[in-house]
């Protein structure tokens, strides 16, 4: 057999380059990854969970600037509820300076 002839032959044998393997820090940071996918919202659901706690516990004790301010830091996270509540507070002038 020539080196000019295509296709090889039957008996000869084709080496293909083997695939490298992801490394171990390739494995790591795609399960890192993954956690923070699937697991970074829950800091946020708990940060507004315990905000709604808060507010609704000052508002039973009558502490309308604690309210206010549970209220404005669930409205900044983007609550849509919490904005129109808080929104109702200035309506009517709880937990906020009086103008004089």
């Amino acid at each position: 057999m020539s080196n000019f002839e295509w296709p090889p032959g039957s008996q000869t044998k084709v080496y293909s380059p083997r695939l490298p393997r992801p490394g171990p820090l390739l494995c790591l940071a795609l399960v890192v990854l993954a956690v923070y996918v699937l697991f970074g919202p829950v800091k946020n659901y708990y940060v507004q969970w315990s905000a709604i706690r808060k507010m609704q516990a000052a508002f039973l004790a009558k502490d309308y600037g604690e309210e206010f301010r549970q209220l404005s830091l669930l409205a900044n996270m983007g609550n849509v509820d919490s904005q129109g509540y808080l929104g109702a507070m200035y309506w009517r002038g709880e937990g906020t300076a009086q103008n004089d």
